[in-house]
């Protein structure tokens, strides 16, 4: 049994298949706000929405799965190339991010680079941003703060 699995487990209170309660069965976590007006009547998300999810195979890994819109700038994708998977699905609009704990600090970076497209005075292109940038920076904090409290040692401290 994975103690990070668990950890999240108990973080984000179930899996991203809500029926799966065996610990050993899945590995797929919904960690962003899509309960917070993200669904559309259809059950879609919606088309500005960034839907991220994170997979645990490993106590020392984890990839995160944008979807979705997902926030654009020079500096938030210099980031992505740094921890980026090359073409996950080939046709896909989905990025692949894989983490460890020897990285994990790149999603602060990741947070206050998103964050930074919709600071005051900036002006950007989608109008979208407005919202989903603070709710992915959002996401990104509160993941970076969980594995720091799960106990993954920054190399910044």
């Amino acid at each position: 049994m994975l103690k990070l699995r668990r950890f999240f487990f108990e973080k984000y209170g179930s899996f991203a298949d809500r029926r799966i309660k065996n610990l050993n069965k899945c590995n797929r976590f919904i960690i962003d706000t899509r309960a917070d007006n993200g669904i559309a009547s259809n059950g879609n998300l919606y088309g500005w929405f960034c839907g991220i999810q994170i997979t645990v195979d490993s106590d020392d890994e984890i990839k995160i799965w944008l979807s979705g819109s997902v926030p654009n700038s020079i500096e938030v994708n210099q980031i992505f190339k740094l921890v980026q998977i090359k073409n996950p699905y080939i046709g896909s609009r989905d990025i692949c991010l894989c983490v460890t704990s020897n990285n994990y600090e790149l999603l602060l970076d990741l947070a206050n680079s998103i964050n930074k497209i919709t600071a005051p005075g900036n002006r950007y292109s989608e109008q979208s941003y407005k919202y989903m940038c603070p709710r992915t920076s959002s996401a990104f904090l509160q993941l970076h703060g969980f594995l720091k409290e799960f106990g993954w040692k920054s190399k910044r401290e």
